[in-house]
C-alpha cells in the first residue's frame, strides 16, 4: 500500500472509530445484534501494555475471543468450527490509552469488538450493524493489502486457538513454600467466609505445602494436603500457618465465562487431584483467575455460597 493509500486508510478507520463513539442513544441501527460484556481481566490495563508485543497482543486477543465465544453462539461457532481463512486484527485508539478495537473476519463473520479497558468493558456486533453498512469487507481489502499500518496488528487466528488449548509460557510450574500449622485447620473452597467449607476442620499436625497467599480484608493461604489417600488443595487463615520462606501472591482478577457443557471439577490442576462431588452444569457463569497444568481455577456460585474448583474444560 502506498503512503497516500495508508493515510487514507487510517483516515477511513479514524473516521469510523468517531462515528461509532458519537452515535446517539436512539440511532436507528439493528442494536439487537449488539452484545455488552464485562472482562474484568482487562480493567485499568493500558492499551500500550496490552498491545506492546507479539505475546501480549495474542494473550490480550485470546481474552476476548475467549470471553466472546462464551456468550455469543455466532463467535462459538467459529471455535466449534474453526476455519484456516480466519484473521483477527487488534487496533490501538491514539487518542485515547484505555481504548482498542479487535477485527474478527471469518467466512461469511465480520465482528468488531469495542474494548473499554478503563471499565472492562467490550461491545460487540457485526461490522455492518455496528458501523456502517460495508465497512466489514473494506477494512478487510484494506488490512489484507498491509497489516503493519501503525497501530493495527494482525494476530494469528491459529494462535489463538493453540493458546486457548494449552496454559503455553504465560503459565509456569508453581513453586510451594514449606509450611506446618501452629493450630486445627478449618477450611474454605476459596479465600474468605462466602466459600464453601465442604471438606471441613483438620488437625495442628496435618503435612502442608503452602502455594500461595491473597488477602481478602485478612490473609487467606491455599495449602495442598492429602485427604482421605487423595491430593487436595483449599484455603485457610494465614494466621493458622508457618511459613518457611517466601510466599506467592494470588491474584484477584479474573474474567467471566459461561460454561459450554456440562463438566466434572477437581481440587486441583490435575486428574491426580480428588473429584468434586458433583459436576457443574452447562450454562454456568464462571470466573476464571488463571490456569495451570491445563486446568483453570474458576468460581462459580452454589446457592448462597462461592465455590472455588479447577476445570479441565470451560
Amino acid at each position: 500500500m502506498s503512503i497516500i493509500g495508508k493515510r487514507k486508510f487510517v483516515l477511513l478507520l479514524a473516521g469510523l472509530m468517531l462515528f461509532t463513539l458519537a452515535l446517539p442513544a436512539q440511532a436507528s441501527f439493528d442494536f439487537t445484534q449488539e452484545y455488552y460484556l464485562t472482562l474484568d481481566i482487562l480493567v485499568g490495563k493500558n492499551v500500550s501494555e496490552l498491545l506492546g508485543s507479539r505475546q501480549k497482543r495474542l494473550e490480550t486477543a485470546t481474552i476476548v475471543y475467549l470471553g466472546s465465544a462464551n456468550q455469543m453462539r455466532e463467535i462459538y461457532a467459529t471455535l466449534e468450527k474453526p476455519d484456516p481463512g480466519t484473521k483477527v486484527f487488534l487496533a490501538a485508539n491514539p487518542n485515547n490509552a484505555f481504548f482498542f478495537y479487535m477485527y474478527l473476519f471469518a467466512p461469511g463473520l465480520t465482528w468488531v469488538f469495542s474494548c473499554n479497558t478503563l471499565f472492562g468493558q467490550v461491545v460487540a456486533g457485526p461490522m455492518d450493524y455496528y458501523v456502517i453498512p460495508g465497512a466489514g469487507e473494506l477494512v478487510m481489502t484494506m488490512l489484507k493489502e498491509d497489516s503493519n499500518i501503525s497501530n493495527y496488528y494482525e494476530v494469528g487466528f491459529l494462535d489463538i486457538l493453540t493458546e486457548l488449548m494449552s496454559p503455553g509460557p504465560t503459565s509456569p510450574p508453581r513453586t510451594y513454600t514449606p509450611a506446618s500449622l501452629n493450630q486445627q485447620m478449618s477450611t474454605r473452597s476459596g479465600p474468605g467466609t462466602q466459600y464453601t467449607e465442604e471438606l471441613g476442620t483438620f488437625p495442628q499436625n496435618t503435612e502442608i505445602m503452602l502455594v500461595e497467599s491473597v488477602i481478602t480484608g485478612v490473609p487467606w493461604g491455599m495449602v495442598e494436603f492429602y485427604f482421605n489417600g487423595e491430593k487436595h488443595r483449599a484455603y485457610t487463615g494465614m494466621k493458622r500457618i508457618n511459613a518457611y520462606g517466601p510466599v506467592e501472591q494470588g491474584t484477584q482478577d479474573y474474567y467471566e465465562v459461561v460454561l459450554s457443557q456440562t463438566t466434572s471439577a477437581y481440587y486441583g490442576p490435575g486428574y491426580d487431584y480428588a473429584q468434586r462431588m458433583d459436576t457443574v452444569r452447562a450454562g454456568t457463569t464462571l470466573r476464571v483467575y488463571g490456569s495451570e497444568n491445563g486446568f483453570s481455577m474458576c468460581d462459580y456460585r452454589s446457592g448462597t455460597q462461592w465455590v472455588r474448583a479447577y476445570f479441565p474444560v470451560i
